[in-house]
């Protein structure tokens, strides 16, 4: 039983139908009833309970520490002391647009990003629903940044709810406080997959969110801002527009709680590239047993990716403008050929090249990609490693650039 609570708990963190394919049809529910006893033992509480009066609750897994580990380290940075102000600019206006891009194509709005920079900058106007949608979330995401010192209330809700839902409701849903009738969510084939709380409860249940998020607790942060997010969706206070509205609540939150570098990436760019996992992971927590787990580590998973993906984009960028004054200060000499696949090779994921790998992407012969290679050693653009018989070039680091840059304007 002990290597099936690691296994179950620590490796993968299962429900009863996913362990009916790894265990004895005969012992899935016995172990099921150990993994379900010992995740109550070991789990910790909220102060939340489901409409069936079950108490809410997690369990810290391992995997999740680890990456609230690496939170806590990375999005206290403000990115603005990383170097190059024009850099963190570009990044910052990059990021609100794939929040408001990503947050709408979670629930079925979609356009392309020129698209989007044309409504955002102001030189169009929306032409569809979806595009209001779309501008709705960037002045969400302005409103949460200018506004991340005020005090979560009911009525910062409204006025949040109202910008992200501004033009887009049907005339039923309109209101200028919480929901007044019941609501139901449904997939595609008009089936009902969940009933939210009846609506004279709402008002009750929102006060006590509202507390929650207000009162100073030692609970870790990002695990608080994922149970703000679930439960906010578990009410449903409003007829439409609470996924956007749960995940705005969510980030202004870690926000206000001094996670400056939440101002500089998109979660929900991550969190559309799964989410069929996203939609997945906030039923099983209605579906069983009121365990919250499988939302808060999705949650905090998706964080940890998109952090790790504005760090990259944002090395990745300084490093090319580094390269560009290197080759300026330097004057380095570069065909056009040179300065076409360097750019090329400075966007892909992939930093280590060989000679077939360049032959490849240049479609030039492999006498010619050695020349341009050696070119690049030679300038010290790359360097030329050996690993078991195979030459590796490798282009030199960010901090290499700087530092030769700063030898030259000294």
């Amino acid at each position: 039983m002990e290597n099936y609570i690691k296994k179950f708990n620590e490796d993968n963190y299962y429900t009863k139908d996913e362990l009916k394919y790894r265990v004895n049809r005969n012992e899935v529910d016995e172990i099921w009833n150990q993994l379900i006893k010992y995740r109550k033992e070991k789990g910790c509480k909220t102060i939340f309970k489901s409409q069936e009066g079950e108490i809410f609750s997690y369990y810290i897994r391992e995997i999740m520490e680890k990456n609230i580990n690496f939170l806590e380290r990375s999005s206290k940075r403000n990115l603005s002391e990383l170097g190059n102000k024009k850099l963190v600019k570009k990044i910052y206006d990059e990021s609100l647009i794939d929040e408001a891009m990503s947050s709408s194509a979670i629930e079925g709005a979609f356009s392309t990003r020129r698209r989007t920079e044309e409504l955002v900058n102001g030189s169009s106007n929306p032409e569809n629903k979806d595009e209001k949608m779309i501008l709705n979330n960037y002045h969400a995401l302005q409103f949460i940044n200018e506004n991340n010192k005020e005090a979560i209330t009911d009525q910062l809700i409204f006025n949040l709810h109202n910008i992200i839902t501004d033009g887009t409701l049907e005339e039923n849903d309109i209101t200028e406080r919480y929901r007044d009738d019941i609501v139901m969510v449904k997939d595609g084939n008009l089936n009902i997959i969940y009933e939210a709380p009846r609506y004279d409860l709402v008002e009750g249940l929102m006060k006590k969110l509202i507390d929650y998020i207000n009162e100073d607790s030692s609970e870790n942060k990002f695990i608080k801002a994922s149970i703000i997010q679930f439960i906010f969706l578990y009410i449903h206070p409003f007829f439409d527009g609470n996924g956007r509205t749960a995940r705005a609540l969510s980030y202004m939150y870690l926000i206000k709680n001094g996670y400056e570098f939440f101002k500089f990436f998109s979660i929900s760019y991550v969190v559309n590239e799964y989410k069929s996992n996203y939609y997945k992971s906030i039923l099983k927590c209605e579906d069983i047993n009121s365990d919250l787990t499988y939302f808060i580590d999705f949650n905090i998973d998706m964080m940890s990716k998109a952090i790790n993906n504005t760090l990259e984009r944002y090395n990745n960028e300084y490093l090319k403008l580094e390269i560009k004054k290197y080759i300026n200060n330097y004057r380095i000499h570069l065909t056009e050929e040179q300065k076409i696949m360097l750019e090329k090779y400075l966007k892909k994921t992939d930093k280590q090249l060989t000679v077939k790998k360049y032959s490849k992407i240049s479609g030039l012969a492999e006498s010619t990609s050695i020349k341009h290679l050696n070119n690049f050693v030679k300038n010290k653009i790359f360097k030329k490693i050996k690993i078991d018989k195979e030459v590796i070039y490798i282009l030199n680091t960010l901090e290499n650039f700087i530092y030769l840059n700063s030898e030259v304007e000294k």
